[in-house]
């Protein structure tokens, strides 16, 4: 677990490295302000914006929703490697209770049988890369990497979701680049480097106390001997 020390300066940073990354991921979620790259498409995406089909501020909420509970998950899971430190039969469990629960609701809410006929097309493509490398693939690393840094280091990579997802949409689907995402990005950016610089700090912190340690009880053996 994450040790929080406000009286250090490592502490201090990641606190407000934290604070800042959530600020900068609400940004890009729910302000757009003027658009900067492809503005011809702008008259266009305003009808699909304005649509009462979408509801940007709950999407917004609900993204919250998301990442607040895969930080909970992150920590519990940090528990559980503790206890039991085997990635891959914890990813394997946790698969098995997804594909069943998700199985219930998918029965419940879609009633078309002809939807679950799979084709050689491209959505066979997207529930293979969904299973493969979205679902087992991702949370073996995370799984991996929580076991190593800890649960703050693996939840702060949720919010640059939210950045990569926007420089995608720009670049293959040509969706207009607002400035709210920019701004955002930068805050967040901003707020993930200060996490991580406390880290670094905090590590050297501990590298030296420890070898600290290890010198003084070299030396006091030394002095019995």
């Amino acid at each position: 677990m994450e040790r929080l020390n406000l009286r250090k300066s490592s502490g201090i940073s990641k606190s407000l490295g934290t604070i800042i990354s959530i600020l900068g991921a609400s940004i890009v979620t729910l302000y757009k302000g003027p658009a900067i790259m492809n503005k011809a498409l702008t008259l266009n995406s305003s009808a699909i914006i304005s649509s009462p089909d979408q509801n940007w501020v709950l999407g917004g909420i609900l993204l919250a929703i998301a990442a607040f509970s895969t930080a909970a998950w992150s920590i519990v899971q940090s528990w559980i490697l503790k206890i039991y430190p085997a990635e891959m039969i914890i990813v394997a469990v946790y698969c098995l209770f997804v594909t069943m629960q998700s199985t219930v609701v998918a029965l419940i809410a879609e009633k078309d049988t002809t939807a679950w006929k799979l084709q050689a097309d491209m959505g066979l493509f997207a529930v293979l890369y969904a299973g493969i490398i979205n679902v087992t693939y991702r949370l073996y690393i995370m799984s991996w990497c929580l076991s190593r840094t800890g649960p703050l280091f693996v939840s702060l990579f949720n919010p640059l979701t939210i950045v990569i997802s926007v420089v995608i949409g720009v670049i293959f689907l040509h969706e207009v680049l607002y400035f709210g995402s920019v701004a955002g990005a930068v805050v967040l950016v901003t707020g993930f480097y200060a996490v991580i610089w406390g880290k670094a700090k905090e590590r050297k912190i501990n590298v030296e106390s420890t070898s600290e340690e290890e010198v003084s009880l070299l030396q006091d053996g030394i002095e019995q001997a």
